[in-house]
């Protein structure tokens, strides 16, 4: 992946993180576009290609930077499934009186 490309997708996955931190975006659109962002970082960084033919492609896989990716990947599905959590009833599920 171009490190141009990767440096920009990697800020728009920060904004809309910290847009979402501060309650500007739907509580399930934000997250999914963040999980989303963050998947594609993480396999633009490691280099994963498909080569048909005869040419030879050599990548450099960028270890770090896919981490980088999922740890956005995570703070998005956290903050998803934490909104979905606090939305629940728990005394109906523990069967408190």
């Amino acid at each position: 992946m171009l490190a141009q490309v990767w440096v920009v997708m990697a800020a728009i996955a920060s904004i809309q993180t910290y847009f979402l931190i501060r309650g500007r975006l739907p509580d399930v659109v934000g997250p999914m576009i963040g999980i989303g962002l963050g998947i594609l970082l993480a396999y633009g960084a490691l280099g994963f290609e498909v080569v048909s033919g005869g040419g030879q492609v050599r990548q450099q896989p960028e270890p770090e930077l896919a981490l980088l990716g999922l740890s956005i990947l995570g703070t998005n599905a956290i903050l998803l499934f934490t909104d979905a959590i606090e939305t629940l009833e728990l005394g109906s599920l523990v069967g408190s009186r």
